[in-house]
């Protein structure tokens, strides 16, 4: 912000003036007010500070956000996502899925997932036999 105008400039709050070559007038362009001639000048930007801030956490997140036509933030809002309530039902578990010297080919049913898995070694095949532990999951 330019804190005085002189005939050389436009002094400048670090004190470096920057030369207008012989300015005696400063007029508030478009988003600002003020300006004036000789002397101290001031040039003020209209007040953007009334848009609230938004904290948003978990499921909250910002909607909208409003530009004016300089870009200035005008607006702000919130929105959520409803947390979804997950119901587990009792763990299952299945006897054994395959034979010895056979493949493996399990799919746990619809609305539930493999939680774990337990297999028998029998060194007489060399190979295992497999049951799986499943639980339901409903919204």
């Amino acid at each position: 912000m330019a804190t005085s105008l002189r005939s050389t400039g436009v002094e400048f709050p670090d004190a470096s003036i920057q030369g207008t070559a012989g300015c005696t007038s400063l007029t508030a362009g478009t988003a600002l007010a003020g300006g004036g001639s000789g002397g101290s000048v001031t040039i003020s930007h209209a007040d953007t500070s009334s848009v609230s801030s938004v904290n948003n956490s978990g499921s909250t997140f910002v909607q909208n956000i409003t530009l004016d036509s300089f870009g200035h933030i005008t607006g702000l809002s919130s929105s959520s996502v409803p947390t979804p309530s997950l119901v587990f039902g009792s763990v299952q578990i299945t006897g054994f899925v395959n034979d010895f010297d056979n493949d493996v080919n399990f799919t746990a049913p619809d609305g539930s997932f493999i939680v774990g898995e337990f297999s028998e070694h029998r060194g007489s095949f060399e190979d295992r036999e497999f049951r799986f532990r499943f639980r339901s999951v409903s919204l």
